[in-house]
């Protein structure tokens, strides 16, 4: 969870993340993956160059996505 810094308990991340995988069927997820990851990356301020920038993960937002 680099991106996100000290933001997120890295254990509640690694319960969300299977959940929101299993969420699709397998050919589905891969069609979709990038799609998620953008809607859960971190934001990388305008000024701050690429993996340098720290966000808050929303376990909430994973969630949600998972139950579609």
């Amino acid at each position: 969870m680099r991106g996100y810094g000290q933001t997120c308990p890295l254990e509640a991340a690694g319960a969300a993340m299977p959940t929101l995988a299993r969420a699709d069927r397998p050919r589905e997820l891969a069609a979709e993956a990038f799609a998620l990851y953008e809607a859960f990356r971190p934001v990388v301020p305008e000024g701050v160059r690429g993996c340098g920038a720290k966000d808050v993960l929303d376990l909430r937002q994973i969630r949600t996505l998972a139950k579609g």
